[in-house]
């Protein structure tokens, strides 16, 4: 059975989508500076997609109407930020410098450290000779 043209349409527009958009748009390709530290670049990406086409006209006898069709594709690419490996260490550095979740999340460790401090001031653990890896 033969496709369908809006068929057609559909399928050369999402095959010059999927050029387009691959791994690397999202995840770029990691950056290794001399003393260790990876760099990976870290991207959002949205897609808009629409085909559409219609049969127009008055059907004779045998023929078949008229077809008309059309598709389209948007994309926009927009940097998150950067995974930032260094020294076994793992933290996200925002490209967006107000996002308030991403602080918050970076600054996890210490805070986890801060607390431990207080309570190990407040001689919650009894002897105070718990390891910071154990707490964590």
């Amino acid at each position: 059975m033969e496709k369908h043209p809006v068929e057609c349409v559909m399928d050369t527009t999402l095959l010059h989508i999927k050029e387009m958009a691959d791994v690397d748009t999202v995840v770029g390709k990691p950056v290794f500076s001399e003393n260790g530290t990876i760099i990976i670049p870290l991207s959002k990406l949205g897609i808009g997609f629409v085909a559409g086409g219609a049969e127009y006209g008055q059907k004779h006898a045998a023929a078949e109407l008229p077809f008309g069709g059309g598709g389209g594709a948007g994309m926009s690419v927009s940097p998150c930020g950067f995974l930032v490996i260094n020294n076994g260490a793992a933290s996200f550095l925002s490209a967006q410098p107000n996002d308030s979740l991403d602080k918050v999340l970076n600054n996890i460790p210490q805070i986890i450290r801060e607390v431990k401090t207080a309570l190990n001031d407040m001689n919650i653990f009894g002897d105070g000779q718990e390891d910071e890896e154990d707490f964590i």
